[in-house]
């Protein structure tokens, strides 16, 4: 865990691991965005806005999603745009970006689907900064990991380490200055989101429809976010659905519409 990457010489300023991580993610992406507009026949000069401007209100949509579930955290329209780890639902922050993205497409008489083609891989790539961020900066961790092989301990004042504190007390030793053994799972999604742009890169070479490449992408990561990241996470809400969580039901009938889609 690190949560501040570096401190810049001169100017005290610290740069924070997971705006780091999210800026990078956004960099990486757009590169990879317009490298592939070219390469579909779209106008890399008419489609950087329209990546820009998504990916802007996904960032404000993901924080504004994260306020409205924490009413406690609203502080003026000036806290909407706080990009804080662990104070973001990036889930709402996607759907809000694909419906600017799609929407701005469709105005310049752009293809959404083969746009949509072209964003799938910059989102597995930007999974993969994030999670990359979120590690460092100790949020979202994982269950508790017993003697696992792939555990990590995170250091005294972590989130990870205050939550040991307050609920699992009695498993930690006496003076200790790190947290118990959790699952890595933000470094697992980082793995699922380099699967994912594996995945990308293959359905495109093997692509029968325009739209097929973002919806292979969107059936693997849901599948990989509500069945595999979420059940490891420390935070994972209770089941209400046989064993299945709102999250997990609701991903499992985005899983069947999508599926129909698909075929």
């Amino acid at each position: 865990m690190k949560p501040v990457l570096f401190t810049l010489p001169g100017l005290g300023w610290e740069i924070q691991a997971y705006g780091f991580f999210v800026a990078l993610a956004l960099v990486v992406a757009w590169a990879q965005t317009l490298r592939l507009s070219r390469s579909e026949g779209f106008d890399p000069k008419a489609m950087g806005p329209v990546f820009v401007a998504s990916a802007a209100a996904g960032l404000v949509g993901a924080r504004a999603a994260w306020v409205v579930q924490h009413p406690q955290a609203y502080e003026g329209v000036a806290s909407l745009v706080t990009l804080r780890a662990g104070t973001m639902a990036p889930f709402a922050g996607v759907a809000v970006a694909l419906i600017v993205s799609g929407a701005w497409a469709s105005r310049i008489k752009v293809r959404p689907w083969a746009w949509y083609d072209v964003l799938a891989p910059a989102l597995a790539l930007g999974l993969v900064f994030e999670r990359l961020g979120a590690f460092f900066a100790g949020t979202a961790f994982g269950r508790y990991a017993g003697d696992a092989l792939l555990s990590v301990r995170f250091p005294v004042g972590s989130p990870a380490f205050v939550e040991h504190r307050r609920t699992l007390a009695n498993l930690m030793r006496s003076g200790t200055l790190e947290s118990l053994a959790v699952h890595p799972v933000q470094l697992y999604a980082a793995a699922l989101g380099v699967l994912g742009l594996v995945l990308c890169v293959w359905v495109r070479g093997r692509r029968r429809f325009e739209g097929q490449v973002f919806l292979s992408f969107g059936m693997f990561y849901l599948a990989a976010r509500a069945f595999v990241e979420e059940p490891l996470r420390a935070d994972a809400p209770a089941a209400v659905l046989g064993p299945l969580n709102t999250g997990q039901a609701g991903a499992a009938a985005m899983l069947m519409v999508l599926s129909l889609i698909h075929i």
